[in-house]
């Protein structure tokens, strides 16, 4: 029910909603307000230090992780992905031990 301007508010540790269900691994949840605003996949979290999708993938979430992957138009650089930024991805993927699974 909230606006997709309102889905970028966020709390008081610099997380929108959208960061916090990426993070809890809930999938329908990030796939509806994914769909409702698009710019939710790019907002860093922990006061603008981390994608959303690197939580995904520090906490293991590989269902997230697929989804916000293919929804990153294979993390292009049109998207705003940079090298370093791509390897980190891969580096926690690794640490998860999803490495080839997504």
């Amino acid at each position: 029910m909230m606006s997709p301007t309102d889905l970028e508010i966020p709390n008081k540790n610099g997380n929108t909603a959208f960061y916090l269900a990426v993070a809890a691994g809930n999938i329908k949840t990030v796939k509806i307000m994914l769909e409702k605003n698009r710019a939710l996949a790019t907002i860093r979290g922990s006061h603008g230090k981390n994608m959303p999708v690197y939580v995904a993938a520090m906490y293991g979430n590989n269902d997230v992780v697929k989804y916000l992957y293919e929804q990153s138009n294979n993390l292009s650089r049109e998207n705003g992905w940079r090298d370093n930024a791509r390897a980190f991805l891969l580096q926690k993927c690794v640490e998860a031990d999803m490495f080839g699974k997504i």
